[in-house]
C-alpha cells in the first residue's frame, strides 16, 4: 500500500477506517459488560473507556482509527483532485477528515471520568465534524450509482437523526432530573428512560457514520474497477 503517494485509493485502507472502529467499540462495550463494570446495559459509547482492559481496547483502537482517518482523507484528496466535480468541497472534507482524526485520538485518551470538559469538547467536534466530512465527501466524488448515493444520504440521514435523539433525549432526562447529568455517579444513581434514548440515539450516529464510510469504499471500488 504506497501511504503517501498518488496511487489507487487501497480499499483496505478504506475497509479498516470503518471495521477497526466498530470491531473496537464491540469489544470495549463487550467487556465493560462482562466484567461487571456497566451502570446499566444500554451505557454511552464513552463509558467503555473505563480503568482496566477495556479502556486499552478503547484507547489503542480509536487511536489507530484517528491516524486512519487523517491519512485516509489525505489519499482521497490525492486520488479524486483531478476528477472531482467540486474541488473546493473535496479540499474541505480533506481539511475535516485530517481534523477529526486528530479530535479522536485526542478524544481517546481523554476519558469521560477523568477529563468529562476535555471529552466532550474533542467528540461533539468528532460528531459534529463527521457528519459535515461525509457530506462534504457525498458532493465532491464523481457521480456515484443510485444505489450508492441512496446508502450514503441514508446514512448521513440516520446520523443527523441519531445526533437529534441524543441530545433531545439527554436533554430531558436532566430537565425532568432537575439538573445535567454528567457524572457517572450522577448517572449511576438516578436511572432515566431517556437517558437510555439519548444512548440509542448515539448508536444510530455511529453506525450511520459507518456507513457513510463503507458507502465511499463502495464508490472506490466501482472508480477502480471502470
Amino acid at each position: 500500500m504506497d501511504l503517501f503517494n498518488k496511487s489507487e485509493l487501497d480499499i483496505k485502507l478504506l475497509r479498516y477506517s470503518w471495521t477497526i472502529p466498530l470491531s473496537t467499540l464491540i469489544l470495549s462495550m463487550s467487556i465493560h459488560w462482562f466484567s461487571g463494570d456497566a451502570r446499566t446495559f444500554l451505557i454511552y459509547i464513552s463509558e467503555a473507556d473505563y480503568p482496566g482492559l477495556q479502556r486499552i481496547v478503547f484507547t489503542t483502537g480509536l487511536t489507530i482509527t484517528g491516524l486512519i482517518y487523517s491519512l485516509l482523507s489525505y489519499k482521497i484528496y490525492l486520488n479524486f483532485e483531478d476528477i472531482s466535480p467540486r474541488k473546493f468541497l473535496l479540499i474541505i472534507s480533506t481539511i475535516g477528515g485530517v481534523y477529526i482524526g486528530i479530535n479522536l485520538v485526542a478524544m481517546s485518551f481523554l476519558d469521560m471520568y477523568d477529563h468529562f470538559s476535555g471529552h466532550i469538547l474533542t467528540a461533539l467536534t468528532v460528531f459534529y465534524g463527521g457528519m459535515i466530512w461525509g457530506l462534504a465527501i457525498h458532493f465532491s466524488l464523481p457521480k456515484s450509482s443510485f444505489l450508492i448515493k441512496s446508502i450514503r444520504l441514508g446514512s448521513i440521514l440516520l446520523s443527523v437523526l441519531g445526533f437529534i435523539t441524543m441530545t433531545i433525549a439527554y436533554n430531558r432526562a436532566a430537565q425532568e432530573l432537575g439538573k445535567a447529568v454528567i457524572l457517572y455517579e450522577e448517572m449511576n444513581l438516578v436511572q432515566h428512560p431517556y437517558l437510555d434514548i439519548a444512548a440509542i440515539g448515539e448508536y444510530a450516529l455511529v453506525f450511520g457514520f459507518f456507513m457513510i464510510l463503507f458507502s465511499i469504499e463502495l464508490d472506490v471500488i466501482k472508480i477502480n474497477d471502470s
